[in-house]
């Protein structure tokens, strides 16, 4: 277990790989919550613009990062985190906004490719690898 201090000084590159190991999994997605909480919180608010639901959409983005980890999925780039945590908020929005139930977990897909710009038209659904 590292340190919480530890864990803030690294890159997210670094957070990344940790996440992708069992061993260090948790202390690392606690350490990407807490760099990226308020900034896909607020990415949600301006989307959904209510509160309660954009709680739901930044949840569901934080869960489907951790799914994504826990089922053996890697990021292609993991330098680009926050790029990443932006379009999984934003497919989360998405969502939302076309009568979906919020706060369920969104996991993502092989077809969902996960880049800066973000694709909402797939369907959510398990996966492995992340391109």
């Amino acid at each position: 277990m590292m340190s919480d201090g530890a864990l803030k000084d690294l890159s997210d590159a670094e957070l990344v790989a940790l996440a992708e190991r069992r061993e260090s999994r948790r202390d690392a997605l606690s350490a990407i919550y807490d760099r990226y909480e308020r900034r896909v919180l607020r990415f949600c608010a301006g989307e959904l613009r209510e509160k309660d639901h954009a709680l739901d959409a930044a949840h569901d983005a934080f869960a489907s990062l951790t799914a994504h980890f826990v089922g053996g999925g890697h990021l292609q780039n993991p330098a680009a985190l926050g790029a990443y945590l932006r379009t999984i908020a934003h497919r989360a929005c998405m969502t939302y906004m076309r009568g979906g139930t919020p706060g369920k977990g969104m996991p993502m897909t092989d077809t969902q490719s996960c880049s800066s710009t973000p694709a909402t038209t797939e369907p959510a659904s398990a996966a492995r690898t992340l391109p």
